[in-house]
Formats: structure tokens, C-alpha cells, sequence
């Protein structure tokens, strides 16, 4: 049992597997990883179903969980975003402006709440998506 037990685990190592031996686990990491599918999911269409394949593909080294972790996050911080502008847009009358970034805050802080570990920079990119994908 144990010597099939550790085969198992090296086939982990072969390309394309991940393991939890070899994923990366650090806070960094986990930031470089959100990172990164922030970028990807702002430059894409969010109804590209290659988003979290290419995101492997940019930033190899992580475990499936993680990714999925990390796109399920940018996702939910997106969805949120538009959220927030909609009802701005339908709570303001027709020609009300707002600009990025949120200085005064009044969407980062509620994005923050709802979808923690990303950086105001990002909370302005998923706020900016969600004017874009809202008004256009």
C-alpha cells in the first residue's frame, strides 16, 4: 500500500498534474494568483470559457483548486461591481457622472466588504468593467 501510495503521488509531478507538493501556497502567491485573474478577466469577455485555461497557461504552478478559487473570486468581485453601478445608474438621473477612480470611496469600500483580498486598483478595474458592461 504505502509504495503504490507514493507512485500515486509522483505521477503528481509529470506535466499538467497538480499536487499539493508542488502548488504554491503563500499570501504572494495567492495575490500574484488574483492578480492575474483580475487582468484576464477585465481584458476578456467574461463568456470566454477559455479564461481559466489561459489563466493556467499564464501563471502555471498552482494547483486546479486554486485557480478555480482565484477565477470563482474575480468572478463573484465582477458580478458585484455591476451590481453596484446598476443600481447607481438607476438611483441617479440620466447625464449623473461618476469617475474613476473612487476616491471618495463610494463603491470600494462596499466592494471590499463583499469581496475581500484584492487590492483598490482592482476594485477600481472590476468598478470600471461594470460601468463599461452597465451603460454600453
Amino acid at each position: 500500500m504505502i509504495v503504490r501510495y507514493e507512485a500515486f503521488h509522483a505521477l503528481d509531478f509529470l506535466p499538467g498534474r497538480s499536487s499539493d507538493l508542488v502548488m504554491k501556497k503563500t499570501d504572494a502567491d495567492e495575490k500574484i494568483l488574483l492578480e492575474e485573474a483580475v487582468e484576464l478577466f477585465s481584458a476578456k469577455s467574461r463568456l470566454d470559457k477559455n479564461l481559466l485555461p489561459k489563466l493556467k497557461e499564464k501563471i502555471p504552478g498552482y494547483s486546479d483548486s486554486q485557480y478555480v478559487s482565484a477565477y470563482s473570486r474575480v468572478e463573484a468581485l465582477f458580478d458585484r461591481a455591476c451590481k453596484l453601478v446598476f443600481q447607481w445608474t438607476t438611483e441617479n438621473p440620466p447625464g449623473a457622472t461618476f469617475e474613476l477612480p473612487d476616491k471618495e470611496r463610494v463603491f470600494v469600500d462596499e466592494l471590499a466588504k463583499d469581496c475581500d483580498g484584492f487590492s483598490e486598483e482592482e476594485y477600481n478595474v472590476a468598478l470600471a468593467y461594470g460601468f463599461e458592461m452597465t451603460i454600453f
